[in-house]
């Protein structure tokens, strides 16, 4: 891990917005929010429904034979729902509590979200109108990494989303507007490859998820290529564009993370309070990361592609503000772990699911960033339930 001198130093020599690895497209597939800073665009993908998240409206009314969950994040949640959703509905009907009910599991999560914007965005699903029985929220890692790898060098206050500075410039320029069409073509050939592979037959095939991993990857490596050279262009976009208040350039990187991990800890108690206040249980995730130590003995697979270390002195596929992914997970987990202790202790069902994959040897990774593959997305779902189920089975013992 870089010390914080050395840190600082390399966050300073990126003045580029940073890009995490499948969250490259903020140009073309996201649209301007008014609440939540920016939500998926309905045109990029017909699964995107118009209130700009994935799958079906997230505006759902109770009834006495189904249970609304609402899942909450960044793209680990996001991937979460499309990948195991349909795992973790058919866990929770299990739970006597859910039994012989219909689980209808919504999604309000968006790659690069970070706190507050989920918080955010389930005030406003409440203001619409939408009845929940289960709020889950997984998140962790864009709160304590994105704050300081990508709003600190670009000047964008750290609590503001990010690529602020790309969101705020209103005016495109033709060579921006060209790269922005072919990322677009990109991103629809990946869309329409996903849709393939989501065929009942092939989502069973393990070879077909292999080949389906692979295709995507390098569609994504494609995507990026072509994202950074918007970014380039974009640089520090319109200076004179709002950017909130400046970040203090002197503020030590680890100050940053901390306070990010405190407004982490504060969003989730009013996201308990919110939901309980509507009749909702509440439960927070915190989604593991291999840059935890101890968290993941790599196989050689991973030991291949998902940690930044493994690419040195060699091709670096992905925005060089990735390279402080790592450094920064190091930094800011330890705080996380922290402030959930402290959740706990006021009674937030948190779990820390920083070593659900300690006893794995099989490759669960598959970037340098933070996502998960079907059995890993697989796992954290069959834990959500159980501790779900847990807390049902607490609240049914309690006398009346």
């Amino acid at each position: 891990m870089l010390d914080q001198e050395g840190f600082a130093g390399e966050l300073a020599a990126q003045p580029d917005a940073g890009a995490a690895i499948g969250e490259s497209a903020f140009i073309p597939e996201h649209a301007l929010h008014p609440y939540v800073g920016f939500s998926l665009n309905p045109s990029a993908d017909p699964e995107i429904n118009a209130f700009g998240f994935y799958g079906e409206s997230p505006v759902v009314e109770r009834g006495p034979s189904r249970v609304n969950a609402v899942l909450l994040g960044g793209s680990v949640a996001r991937e979460f729902y499309q990948l195991a959703g349909e795992r973790l509905a058919t866990l929770l009907a299990e739970i006597p509590r859910y039994r012989g009910r219909e689980i209808h599991l919504v999604c309000l999560a968006v790659d690069g979200f970070k706190q507050p914007q989920s918080l955010l965005a389930l005030t406003f699903a409440l203001y619409l109108g939408a009845e929940y029985d289960v709020v889950v929220n997984l998140d962790g890692f864009n709160e304590v990494v994105l704050p300081v790898t990508d709003n600190l060098p670009n000047r964008v206050f750290p609590h503001y989303p990010r690529a602020w500075n790309l969101y705020a410039d209103k005016g495109l320029s033709p060579t921006r507007i060209a790269l922005v069409a072919e990322l677009m073509s990109i991103r629809e050939r990946q869309h329409a490859s996903s849709r393939r592979f989501s065929n009942p037959l092939l989502r069973s095939s393990n070879f077909a998820l292999i080949v389906w991993e692979n295709l995507d990857r390098r569609y994504e490596l494609e995507a990026q290529r072509v994202y950074f050279a918007l970014v380039d262009r974009a640089r520090l976009g319109n200076p004179d564009a709002p950017h909130g208040p400046a970040p203090d350039p002197t503020q030590p990187p680890r100050e940053t993370s901390r306070d990010a991990a405190d407004r982490w800890a504060q969003a989730s108690l009013q996201m308990r309070d919110l939901a309980e206040a509507n009749g909702a249980r509440y439960f927070h995730f915190l989604q593991p990361n291999q840059y935890v130590a101890g968290s993941k003995v790599f196989s050689e697979e991973e030991k291949r592609f998902a940690d930044v270390d493994a690419y040195l002195g060699q091709h670096f596929p992905y925005h060089p503000s990735v390279r402080n992914y790592k450094p920064a997970a190091q930094m800011g987990y330890p705080l996380l772990i922290e402030r959930g202790a402290a959740l706990r202790q006021r009674g937030v069902n948190f779990v820390d699911l920083t070593g659900i994959f300690a006893g794995v040897r099989e490759t669960i990774y598959r970037d340098a960033c933070c996502h998960y593959n079907q059995t890993g997305n697989e796992i954290i779902a069959e834990r959500m339930a159980r501790e779900i189920a847990r807390v049902d089975a607490k609240s049914a013992s309690r006398p009346r």
